[in-house]
């Protein structure tokens, strides 16, 4: 896969402000100013804010060279947590061990997306050390709610180590009595945080899964090399799921210095947005984009600035987005699962999937019968 770049400036938007347009329009936003304006970049407002969207190879490395990191990547439990191979073994087993329990369950026909959400947040809180018979806790919830449901899930962890020492195994323990550089324990309110993190980055991978399920169902040629243990092509078919079908609409940062591109002078604290799903759909990059070929990634060498479903790039200690490794993990699992240990029908259904709605997945939530395990 080559990346050539033949446009050369950066347009403007027509409309005072694309907020509503933006929420009118969801995935194809860029898309449809990227053509009409035959352009990589365009500047315009959104809810009173002037920003620079652009999307491509190109574009990418500007936005990652460019844009400032907030996060101290070196320090942060929750990156560390997600990117540790032991962390994500054990979260993996965990997810096997949900998945079977609940297909024990399931009777009649289940909303596959209702199902692996549950499932996902069970695991979540196991993998935190939370029991998730004792606590009750909706993923999609707010921010503000999931923070006050953690800080209770703080208070008392730090309430019961008053009366015995600390676990090394348990992840909210970890949270708990972490220190900052002075010594200082966390804040309530920041440790309560990155539990949150912790929760939705995994919650987060039931669409992944769900659309891997819905590619092996309109593809049956996937599903049957699966099941049939032919998993040379496994990863390469997450991987085209991750690219194939929609996950971020826009993402970006504030510029941290002084630039020029494409004859435009961005100067410190601009703000920057990329288009994964405009750059997913880039003929420069990838052959025949509209195709779903888990092939094209046969000879992938992992560019993180052309397959940019989390986001664009490395943070600069060299790690993908703290998530990326987890949803991998938990997607060629839950593939493997669902196609060599799980039999199940799909009855007819809408499975049509909107650009328009952000996030989004199948109309139906992919909707399956006669769950079995094999």
């Amino acid at each position: 896969m080559t990346v050539t770049q033949n446009r050369n400036t950066i347009g403007r938007s027509n409309s005072l402000d694309d907020g509503l347009n933006l929420a009118r329009e969801g995935y194809v936003f860029g898309q449809n100013r990227f053509e009409k304006l035959d352009t990589d970049a365009f500047h315009t407002r959104i809810l009173g804010s002037p920003v620079t969207v652009m999307y491509g190879g190109e574009a990418a490395s500007v936005l990652h060279t460019n844009t400032v990191d907030t996060s101290d990547d070196s320090t942060d439990l929750f990156t560390r947590l997600m990117t540790n191979d032991r962390a994500l073994l054990i979260l993996r087993s965990l997810y096997m061990e949900e998945w079977f329990d609940a297909v024990n369950e399931m009777r009649g026909e289940v909303v596959l997306q209702d199902e692996v959400r549950a499932v996902l947040t069970r695991v979540a809180l196991r993998w935190l050390g939370i029991d998730p018979n004792a606590t009750s806790v909706d993923a999609e919830s707010s921010r503000v709610k999931l923070e006050w449901w953690a800080r209770g899930i703080i208070r008392s962890t730090r309430h019961e180590l008053k009366r015995r020492d600390p676990n090394p195994e348990s992840v909210i323990e970890e949270f708990v009595e972490r220190t900052d550089d002075e010594g200082r324990r966390l804040s309530t309110s920041v440790a309560s945080a990155q539990v949150v993190d912790v929760l939705q980055s995994i919650v987060a991978v039931s669409r992944t899964i769900v659309f891997a399920g819905l590619a092996s169902h309109l593809r049956p040629k996937w599903r049957e090399l699966f099941l049939a243990g032919d998993m040379r092509d496994l990863e390469n078919f997450v991987h085209e799921v991750r690219r194939f079908y929609p996950s971020t609409a826009l993402s970006g940062g504030r510029v941290i210095g002084d630039f020029t591109w494409r004859d435009h002078d961005f100067v410190a604290g601009d703000r920057l947005l990329f288009d994964s799903y405009a750059t997913h759909r880039d003929e420069r990059i990838w052959d025949e984009p509209g195709v779903f070929m888990p092939e094209l990634f046969r000879d992938w060498h992992g560019d993180t600035l052309t397959l940019t479903p989390d986001g664009v790039g490395e943070n600069r200690t060299g790690i993908r987005f703290a998530g990326t490794r987890a949803t991998i993990l938990l997607t060629t699992q839950a593939v493997q699962l669902m196609t060599q240990q799980t039999r199940y029908n799909v009855p007819k259904q809408d499975l049509r999937v909107s650009l328009r709605k952000v996030p989004t997945g199948p109309e139906s939530g992919f909707v399956i019968d006669r769950v079995v395990r094999t």
